[in-house]
């Protein structure tokens, strides 16, 4: 009896686990797992080891010092060993830092560290099946193109005018914008070049025409290699942090009465296109989304163009349908063979294609009634075969 394969490291879903890897896509990445063993020594030694295994993988900085604060927290509440650590003292934890913290996605990320760290990487069992919390799914929120116009006469700067013109004008994210360099502007060619960090490749967005005065002034006066936003100390970006701050301070001028942020100038970007006609996949190369399913978020929210309420009246009229579509001859096969002349050689083309055709619908009707048709067609054989007298046996010669 063959038995099922069943993997124990394994997702809540079923699927086998990934192996540690960082996003980033430009740096190494080996596959397969290295399991190093959480008996050997205590907290410090085993995470050691794990912050080389950790980097020589290619994660930053910041992922380390959350897996490290992570650590510390687990070593504090069990006080056990990293070798006796089991699946009841994880679930404690979880339910301790669940009790104390508000945040849905802290025990899904806290999960997800321990999974890397102990299964992934220790080779063990400890987190096998268990759910990360997930976040509900709400319609992405947009500024208005008047919401835009305003901001943009209330920048006084021109760094902050390029900013909100990129942000909604190539719908580019606060990082991307934040990392973009002159090199990567073509006023000539009309276009941005981003690069995708996540995904590890390049992409290019159309440069809006108003903004090819800004850009060609800066392009005069700065270095290639330089950030188009350049931060306090030399050779830095400005913080995504910062670009918040100046939209928020620009929206508020504006008189916009809501809560207004970087990345809903890229909504805003993505549910305008969709309204002025790009399809959904267009759409997807400019905001450089891997999935489709991302994109497809902006199609649910995204209104039509020119959506009135029907407490307005109507504003569409009914569709006329053309008279003369009634008007035509049903076009069946016997209509076709009549039109054709009996002695073109289109004669021979239908009888062609009606065979086919009748053999084709023929080859797609279930067993059943193949078989009973073709007892019907022989019932009639039957009949005049009983009807006919036997034939005499002929005798020997």
């Amino acid at each position: 009896m063959n038995r099922a394969i069943t993997f124990h490291r394994c997702y809540a879903d079923g699927e086998p686990y990934r192996p540690a890897r960082s996003r980033d896509g430009g740096r190494t990445v080996p596959l397969g797992f290295s399991f190093l063993d959480p008996g050997k020594g205590g907290w410090a030694e085993w995470w050691g080891g794990l912050q080389a295994e950790l980097r020589r993988r290619g994660y930053r900085r910041n992922t380390l010092v959350f897996y490290r604060q992570v650590i510390r927290s687990l070593a504090g509440f069990s006080g056990r060993r990293p070798g006796e650590i089991t699946r009841e003292a994880i679930d404690a934890f979880l339910g301790h830092i669940t009790r104390h913290r508000g945040s849905w996605n802290w025990p899904g990320m806290v999960i997800c560290t321990l999974r890397t760290l102990f299964d992934k990487l220790g080779g063990k069992d400890l987190t096998a099946g268990m759910k990360t919390p997930r976040r509900s799914r709400r319609l992405p929120e947009y500024v208005t193109l008047e919401e835009v116009r305003g901001m943009l006469k209330q920048a006084e700067t021109l760094r902050d005018q390029l900013l909100v013109g990129l942000l909604y004008g190539c719908g580019l994210r606060p990082l991307e914008a934040c990392s973009l360099k002159w090199e990567d502007v073509d006023p000539s060619g009309k276009a941005v070049r981003i690069h995708d960090r996540r995904a590890g490749r390049f992409r290019e967005c159309p440069l809006p025409e108003k903004l090819l005065p800004i850009v060609e002034q800066g392009k005069r006066h700065a270095q290639p290699d330089a950030y188009v936003f350049a931060g306090m100390r030399k050779g830095t970006h400005l913080g995504t942090g910062m670009v918040d701050i100046i939209v928020k301070t620009l929206a508020g001028a504006a008189g916009i009465d809501r809560r207004v942020t970087a990345m809903m100038l890229r909504h805003g970007y993505a549910m305008h296109c969709l309204q002025y006609g790009y399809n959904v996949r267009e759409v997807q190369v400019l905001l450089g989304h891997r999935d489709v399913k991302t994109t497809m978020r902006y199609v649910y929210a995204a209104p039509p163009a020119d959506a009135v309420s029907p407490l307005d009246g109507p504003v569409r009229p009914p569709a006329e349908t053309p008279e003369h579509v009634f008007d035509r001859e049903e076009l069946l096969m016997e209509n076709l063979a009549g039109l054709l002349n009996p002695e073109s050689p289109l004669k021979s083309f239908y009888r062609l294609l009606k065979t086919r055709l009748t053999a084709g619908f023929g080859a797609l009707r279930s067993p059943v009634c193949r078989l009973a048709a073709a007892s019907r067609a022989r019932r009639p054989a039957e009949k005049a075969n009983s009807a006919c007298p036997a034939h005499p046996r002929a005798g020997p010669s």
